[in-house]
């Protein structure tokens, strides 16, 4: 889970939710098209440069096994990965 600062001031806060999936069937698509510009398995370590700032902090926050994360409330928090 991320808790993450409003991006603009007529926003409200963000609490996105991340799961890590264990098992698939079928084949990834992108669903909402006009928000994504690839679909990609990429390594933790060599994520795409594109890659949302929020996610990529998400992501590091997962392997270093934190549960909740934040983003965006102060500079060290937003770099840290997680609480």
């Amino acid at each position: 889970m991320m808790h993450r600062r409003r991006e603009h001031a007529a926003d409200d806060e963000y609490v996105d939710l991340f799961f890590a999936v264990t098992r698939w069937s079928g084949i990834p698509s992108i669903a909402e098209p006009a928000k994504c510009t690839e679909l990609v398995w990429a390594d933790l370590d060599d994520l795409p440069g594109d890659i949302i700032d929020y996610v990529a902090v998400a992501l590091r926050a997962l392997r270093a096994g934190h549960r909740l994360a934040i983003f965006g409330w102060t500079d060290r928090a937003s770099r840290s990965g997680g609480v």
